[in-house]
């Protein structure tokens, strides 16, 4: 309903807008036929004085009429579910209007209703466009009669709104008035989006004004654009982050980004006008308003420019902080590196867990400070010497690296030196919480790493790598994790893993190529997994290429590579081995396992049973067969002194058995991974405190394909659940509305109780279809398991977030007792559970695919029983665990990965291991 003359006019008193609403008692979803069926035709009355709508600088009324574009939708109070839609039929341009639906019966049997009419919906307002910059005849009009007892002759008015139980809330209107730099980019502007960090557009977290005809009258600087927002208080949390983005032309990337952030809680109330005006003189420099480039104001940067700017902010001498506050493309301008040599100019970059996309240069030639909490996508950066998707060097001691991660790149040099993440490291640093994924490194000189090409001392923890990392030609040293570890400071190489296929001349590993420093260098709890390939010199490695130094620790880790082999082998060549290639004698190496079956082609390969001894200097020698044939079964002899002759040794591990599991529990210290003869297993760790496991295991004496994701609760990370039932929503669908960082289908909706944010929204009479042995509870981030045994049960409890389900899987620490005379607990399904610690810091969501059968066995997925499932959540660490929905539904997302996030294979028909099918569920359970 569109306003009828040139300015929206401002409403006298919110007052009578802000009634209560009258509380329900509980009742059960179902059909009353006792009672009479809604009409399908309803009549829908404007008051004679006309609806008072929200204005800018204006305190007058006008009338408004009915229009054929006017939607009327109706939906039961208390549960959005049931809903019908009406359409305008007749009566346009005058005060009553008829409007019809084909099916009401969603409605039948209530006695409350909620009526919108048109931004009540507000999908409908997310996008807006006025004809010109200070125009405001495109603004609309919409309201909520809310908690009313009818809808048939329902009048849009505070008074018949109170005289029938309820209330109303109409729409209010935004403005945003921005001075620019200068008269021709305000004249360019074609689109200003608003992207905040909560849903404070009705739903939504972005709206857009389009402008049909840009310009400024005159030589203006200012733009003048106006949007209505949905009916009702529209409110604005405290600590809301909000972008204004100016868009200058038909590409997206030519923007210029300002920035608020909202300290304490706000409200734009119903009916009301709210105006924003923001100083943009400085747009270009960065987005905030008092940006000084301190610790306490940060540059903000949310634009390619505002990024290019940043090398004339960086200052010798001292540290200058930036923080990213948008994804940010940059492939329409050629990046020069921040920070040349010499390198006295300090940063600190804070990400924000935002995305630069298609660098075609790295961000940083040398990297001096601290970046983290950032993505690169999509970079393809190339040199002649020392490369990296972040930085060519690292050359200051004491710099950090954490929570960068590295996606669907290229990192190529003509020379040497060719990192995933940095290229060449000198001094001490620390990298913790990083990942290059789906990324290809190639060099053609020595040293390619997949996390760094070479480095001197220092620490890397807790990262990883997927995609290849090559040396072309006659050159060594390539590795999964690093190409070489060069003499200098004490090392530290700890709970990395790799899947990269890595191929060198000679000296290839899955973690590391080479290790040559002096000083101690310790790899514990690390594993890799990908295909380990040399040329002529051989010296392929599961793990590592090749010690070269006696003051090196290999401890707890796993080679689980399909292959490991040199294009040549003899007697007189350098050995490739299953954990190292070639090895020093007087090393550590203890605890390492390796896969069974793994293709191994070197000049001593033992049984395939074979467990080689731990190695610990002279006192555990490191010991081979002593011959000159392949696989021969000759007398052993030791190697304890480093000579000419230690080339031809390799270290070779502890076998594991096949079709058996390690538990590493016993053996490496890390609860609830599991590895055997047959597995894939990759970790994640998606951000700080969120850590993502992935298994295909021979498990309990059948293929299981799992899903395990661990939260640490925090400020951070934190827990939801969100509830739409009947309206077709699969969990994608779902996971669009919340965005997520992890979700998982929750609780069965159709067969159990529901309630979110305090408000019920499902009681099914069906309770006793499947178990229902408790309910998982939420209140502001903490999180439980409940014991219960109907839905009326769960209805009692004063949780603002219930959800029953069962069957319950464990609790207080103890696995349950199952009657295994029932199907649903006996039988192998896909299963979705979810269980906590003891001390509730810590929650586990799981998913388990099943009823996949294939010829290929890493396509194969039964499922589980309850049993093996509660046995499962035991070992992770549950105290309390619960089964929810599963079968069709079972599905977990996890943002930026997978298939559209689809990160397991749910077995809806049709069934495509590959390109999943989602059957619609009621409930998600998500971390933020």
């Amino acid at each position: 309903m569109k306003k009828t003359c040139l300015q929206l006019l401002a409403i006298a008193s919110l007052a009578a807008l802000l009634g209560a609403c009258t509380n329900k008692e509980l009742e059960p979803t179902i059909k009353d036929s006792a009672k009479e069926a809604h009409p399908t035709d309803i009549t829908l009355n404007i008051p004679a004085e006309g609806i008072t709508k929200a204005g800018i600088n204006s305190d007058s009324a006008t009338k408004t009429a009915w229009e054929e574009t006017d939607i009327i939708i109706v939906k039961v109070a208390g549960d959005e579910s049931r809903s019908a839609k009406f359409s305008y039929s007749s009566g346009k341009g005058k005060a009553t209007a008829t409007f019809s639906t084909a099916d009401a019966s969603a409605l039948d049997g209530a006695t409350s209703y909620d009526i919108y009419l048109n931004g009540g919906n507000s999908d409908n307002l997310a996008e807006q466009t006025q004809t010109a910059v200070g125009t405001t005849d495109h603004l609309t009009y919409s309201a909520i009669l809310k908690g009313v007892g009818t809808f048939d002759g329902a009048v849009f008015s505070e008074a018949w709104a109170k005289a029938n139980g309820g209330r109303m809330l109409s729409s209010s209107n935004l403005t945003i008035q921005a001075e620019l730099p200068n008269h021709s980019i305000a004249n360019a502007v074609q689109k200003v989006i608003v992207k905040a960090s909560s849903k404070i557009f009705g739903g939504s977290k972005t709206l857009t004004i389009n402008i049909s005809n840009p310009g400024v009258p005159g030589n203006g600087k200012t733009i003048t654009v106006s949007a209505t927002l949905p009916a009702g208080d529209i409110t604005i949390p405290a600590g809301t982050e909000i972008l204004y983005q100016f868009q200058v032309s038909t590409n997206a990337t030519n923007k210029y980004t300002a920035y608020r952030k909202h300290g304490s809680a706000s409200t734009i109330p119903a009916g009301s006008s709210h105006t924003v005006t923001l100083d943009c003189k400085n747009i270009n420099r960065s987005a905030g308003l008092d940006d000084d480039g301190s610790e306490a104001h940060p540059y903000l940067v949310g634009d390619r420019r505002q990024m290019q700017a940043m090398a004339g902010l960086l200052a010798a001498g001292s540290t200058k902080y930036f923080k990213l506050v948008d994804d940010i493309d940059v492939h329409v301008i050629d990046w020069t590196p921040l920070n040349p040599e010499p390198c006295t100019k300090k940063v600190d970059l804070n990400g924000n867990g935002k995305t630069i996309m298609k660098l075609n240069a790295p961000l940083f030639d040398d990297l001096n400070g601290k970046v983290y909490d950032l993505r690169l996508d999509q970079s393809a950066v190339s040199g002649d010497a020392a490369i990296g998707a972040l930085a060519k060097t690292l050359k200051t001691a004491n710099s950090t690296i954490q929570g960068v991660k590295v996606t669907n790149s290229t990192v190529n040099t003509e020379g040497g030196f060719a990192g995933g993440l940095i290229g060449h490291i000198e001094k001490a640093f620390t990298i913790m919480d990083c990942a290059v994924e789906n990324t290809t490194v190639t060099g053609k000189d020595h040293y390619a790493g997949g996390i760094v090409a070479s480095m001197s001392g220092g620490t890397i923890k807790r990262c990883h790598t997927t995609g290849t990392v090559t040396i072309t030609g006659n050159k060594r040293h390539a590795g999964g994790i690093v190409g070489i570890v060069e003499p200098g400071g004490t090392t530290s190489i700890t709970l990395c893993w790799s899947s990269c296929n890595v191929h060198a001349w000679g000296f290839a590993g899955g973690i590391a190529g080479t290790i040559q420093n002096t000083s101690r260098v310790t790899l514990d709890r690390c594993f890799a997994s990908g295909n380990i390939t040399a040329g002529n010199i051989a010296g392929a490695g599961g793990l590592v290429g090749q010690v070269y130094t006696s003051n090196v620790h290999i401890t707890n880790s796993i080679a689980w590579n399909g292959v490991i082999t040199p294009d040549r082998y003899a007697l007189s060549n350098y050995s490739s081995g299953a954990i190292v290639g070639r090895t020093h004698p007087n090393c550590v190496l203890k605890n390492n396992y390796r896969k069974p079956g793994m293709r191994l082609t070197a000049y001593w390969v033992p049984s395939k049973k074979y467990d080689h001894p731990d190695v610990n200097g002279t006192s555990s020698p490191l010991v081979r067969i002593d011959t000159t044939k392949v696989e021969a079964n000759a007398t052993r002899t030791n190697l304890t002194t480093f000579d000419n002759d230690h080339g031809r040794w390799a270290y070779h591990g502890k076998h594991c058995a096949s079709g058996t599991s390690v538990y590493s529990d016993d053996t490496f210290g890390w609860t609830g991974d599991i590895v055997s003869s047959n597995a894939t297993y990759n970790t994640v760790v998606l951000r700080e405190g969120v850590v993502w496991t992935q298994i295909h295991d021979n498990w309990e004496g059948q293929m299981r394909n799992i899903n395990i994701v661990k939260t640490t609760l925090s400020s951070r990370n934190r827990i939801a659940m969100y509830y739409d039932y009947g309206n077709g929503q699969d969990l994608r669908d779902k996971c669009d509305i919340v965005e997520p960082l992890v979700a998982t289908n929750g609780p069965m909706a159709c067969c159990h109780y529901v309630r979110i944010d305090g408000v019920t929204k499902r009681v099914a009479n069906d309770q006793d279809y499947y178990i229902t042995e408790g309910a998982i509870t939420i209140d502001d981030n903490v999180f439980d398991i409940v014991r219960t045994t109907t839905n009326y049960d769960a209805a009692a409890l004063p949780n603002q977030n219930v959800g029953c389900a069962g069957p319950m899987l464990v609790y207080d620490g103890v696995i349950q007792e199952f009657d295994m005379n029932e199907e649903f607990i006996a039988t192998t399904h896909p299963r979705t559970a979810i269980g906590v610690t003891e001390d509730g810091s810590t929650v586990i969501q799981v998913t388990v695919d099943g009823r996949w059968t294939s010829t290929d066995p890493m396509k194969q997925a039964v499922g589980m029983e309850a049993p093996v499932l509660a046995k499962l959540m035991k070992s992770l660490g549950c105290y309390k665990a619960i089964n929810l929905d599963g079968g069709g539904g079972t599905a977990m997302w996890i943002d930026g990965y997978g298939v559209d996030g689809i990160v397991n294979h749910p077995c809806e028909k049709p069934m495509n291991w590959d390109n999943p099918t989602l059957r619609t569920v009621g409930t998600a359970i998500y971390i933020k």
